[in-house]
């Protein structure tokens, strides 16, 4: 298992993180640095010296429009699918010149946008999940050898051009394991899920016939009130099952304690599936305002030491067990957490020594020290 830092392709950021002494490095592209891609193989290229391994996260949206490879618009969805396979020839062409590990990750943002009245263009599920797993077929063939991952998001998204999209695929990991997509899992966004199938009213708003072929019956469409306006979001009945359970879970522990172990059952159940882990906390909400994500402090959603934990004692069999018999299963991990100035990232510096006191605690128990 590899600790990497998280930066932007900005060079005085990049700088910044050297001395945290990561495996590697994973950074966050600009939809400008997919357009420059030329600049962008260059800088990433010049990086393997300092950096063995070099992950890339694509922007969820570019020039304001959500990335969506599978919309229903023809223009996004071209645009889209033109714009994953460039940022896969970027990352292909840096492992061509550098002798350096490299992946891609990215996230869809459906464009199942709101209307006034806080119902979404679509309610899509199962077919949505069809699409995605055809195309990123399509991108992992064409990046092979390297991996490509697929960030799981939250029902009700961040803003885009000012606007909210409803995302009903790809909030829950058990989507990943129909799909056999690779998961790049946030457990902020899982925690905001989470929250928001917690606090979802059931509603008996109006669907349109095709997408109540996909939801089956108006039970499965609940409202939600992230900002003091409803919003009509899709669920399926597990999730229901899943808000129901943490609610009564809620009643015996704090909501913290039962989303915390919800994450640590999905680290377990889907530990062959997780090609990293994004880690950090998140305020009670729903994902939706910019400052809930990337929290550090003890007001969060999650027991975020805990989750390391689960995540450094996740093991398969070892390909070669004349040393180990087992190895940790999940490739990476990476801090996510806002900073007042990225250039000075005071709180990744705090999660990589917190990761590195979990490791030698863990390493203690192991020796029998």
């Amino acid at each position: 298992m590899k600790l990497l830092a998280k930066s932007a392709l900005k060079t005085d950021q990049i700088k910044a993180r050297k001395d945290l002494k990561a495996d590697g490095i994973e950074l966050i592209l600009s939809g400008q640095d997919v357009i420059d891609s030329g600049k962008s193989v260059d800088t990433l290229a010049a990086l393997a010296d300092d950096w063995p391994v070099i992950g890339l996260e694509v922007p969820d949206s570019f020039n304001g429009v959500p990335v969506d490879p599978t919309s229903r618009n023809k223009g996004v969805r071209e645009d889209s699918q033109r714009f994953l396979q460039a940022a896969v020839d970027i990352a292909c062409n840096v492992a061509g010149r550098a002798n350096v590990e490299v992946y891609l990750q990215y996230q869809c943002l459906f464009d199942n946008q709101f209307d006034d009245n806080g119902t979404p263009s679509a309610f899509g599920w199962a077919p949505v999940l069809g699409k995605i797993r055809e195309f990123h077929g399509e991108l992992a063939a064409k990046a092979f050898p390297l991996k490509v991952q697929l960030e799981n998001t939250v029902p009700v998204s961040c803003l885009v051009g000012g606007n909210r999209y409803h995302c009903f695929a790809t909030t829950r990991p058990r989507d990943f394991k129909w799909m056999d997509v690779p998961l790049a899992f946030n457990i902020a966004h899982y925690a905001q899920a989470l929250y928001t199938w917690v606090n979802v009213k059931s509603t008996r708003q109006r669907i349109v016939k095709d997408d109540a072929k996909n939801l089956k019956d108006n039970s499965n469409v609940y409202a939600v009130t992230p900002d003091d306006r409803k919003y009509v979001i899709g669920m399926t009945k597990a999730d229901v099952r899943y808000g129901n359970l943490l609610q009564k879970n809620s009643l015996k522990e704090d909501v913290k304690a039962a989303i915390t172990k919800e994450i640590i059952n999905v680290i377990y159940a889907h530990k062959m599936l997780i090609g990293s882990v994004q880690f950090s906390d998140c305020l009670p909400g729903f994902g939706t305002e910019d400052c809930e994500a990337g929290y550090f402090g003890d007001k969060g959603m999650i027991d975020v030491p805990a989750v390391l934990r689960a995540v450094f004692d996740a093991k398969i069999p070892a390909s070669d067990d004349r040393y180990e018999p087992f190895v940790p299963a999940i490739p990476f991990i990476i801090p996510k957490y806002k900073e007042q100035d990225y250039n000075n990232p005071v709180n990744q510096k705090k999660a990589f020594e917190l990761v590195r006191e979990i490791m030698a605690t863990a390493g203690s128990r192991k020796n029998g020290t």
